[in-house]
């Protein structure tokens, strides 16, 4: 695996996770997981019948052990306001409300700003309320 580790972190519950940053996730092993974590909100009626990334965009993602519990594929866009886009996110159910997310987040804000990034939008459903206060 070509993924760098950002961080071991420990999650509101004291579970140890390790972050990994994917320069694109084409060919990363969160690539699978997005695609699982997709198909699951679009049959949920959660999601758009739409891919909104491709193989060269971004991602951050959580593991336990040998399982990726959470990911944020984003992009950098280069229009007027040099945006981050969170095109997607998700934590794995056993693990939600642990933290993870913020962490993600948290470090999503971070590589934007280290490259000069002044505004993050994301993809959130008009249903999810617990994400729209996080934003």
């Amino acid at each position: 695996m070509s993924d760098k580790l950002l961080a071991k972190e420990s999650t509101r519950s004291g579970l140890e996770i390790e972050i990994y940053h994917a320069a694109m996730i084409g060919d990363s092993p969160v690539m699978p997981i997005f695609l699982r974590d997709l198909s699951e909100l679009m049959n949920q009626g959660f999601a758009q019948p739409f891919i909104p990334v491709s193989n060269r965009s971004k991602a951050l993602y959580a593991m336990v052990g040998q399982d990726i519990v959470g990911e944020i594929i984003y992009d950098f866009q280069d229009d007027v306001s040099k945006t981050t886009w969170i095109a997607f996110s998700h934590v794995d159910k056993k693990f939600r409300r642990q933290g993870i997310y913020t962490k993600l987040h948290s470090l999503v804000d971070r590589l934007g700003i280290e490259q000069n990034r002044n505004t993050v939008y994301a993809y959130i459903h008009v249903n999810n309320k617990l994400m729209q206060e996080h934003m």
